[in-house]
């Protein structure tokens, strides 16, 4: 192989490798809450129960702080160029945050069939739909449960393929569980939604 081709392979890979993070405020923030987070839920197994995060504690805080940080992050990548996409969910998934994400909302969302009838998926059709929920007089613990809900909705939509990664990667309790809840609550919509 010539010297040529080398170093044009060489900058092909490099260009490859360019990602694209979030600002770097929000990343230092996340930076912060994650540890935070995955410390809080590390005794949670994903299936076995939700951590019901109770108000006016510094837990709720954090967590509330973390998912909203989250969805800002989406917002971001929402309104990205096509072609900055792939930079970003390359930097999400190699830094690991987005299955940590992954793993804490699957911890945080009501999985039983009784507290997942509480959220309104339809709902969240509407652009002001965070806005609405945090106006709310007071915030408790299905509060953090739904906004979780819909950030796993957000990530569905918007980067499907590093869910499926994601969930291709779990061992097989929880990934019966992730395609239990996704079949059961979100496949509907998302489907509706492309169909329209």
């Amino acid at each position: 192989m010539s010297d040529a081709t080398l170093s044009s392979e060489q900058l092909d890979r490099e260009e490859e490798e360019i990602l694209l993070s979030p600002p770097k405020t929000l990343l230092s923030l996340l930076e912060q809450m994650d540890g935070i987070i995955d410390t809080m839920l590390s005794e949670y197994c994903i299936g076995d129960c939700i951590c019901a995060v109770e108000a006016d504690t510094d837990s709720y805080t954090y967590t509330l702080a973390y998912l909203l940080i989250w969805g800002q992050i989406l917002d971001i990548f929402g309104n990205l160029s096509e072609e900055s996409r792939p930079q970003f969910t390359a930097f999400l998934r190699q830094s690991s945050y987005l299955s940590r994400l992954l793993e804490n909302l699957f911890r945080l969302m009501p999985l039983s069939a009784t507290d997942a009838h509480n959220i309104d998926t339809e709902s969240w059709l509407t652009s002001d739909w965070t806005e609405r929920l945090l106006d709310e007089p007071r915030l408790d613990s299905h509060h953090i449960q739904r906004l979780s809900a819909y950030l796993y909705y957000l990530i569905l939509r918007r980067l499907p393929a590093s869910v499926r990664q994601w969930w291709n990667n779990c061992d097989r309790r929880t990934s019966e569980v992730v395609n239990k809840y996704t079949a059961g609550y979100f496949s509907g919509v998302l489907c509706g939604q492309e169909l329209e």
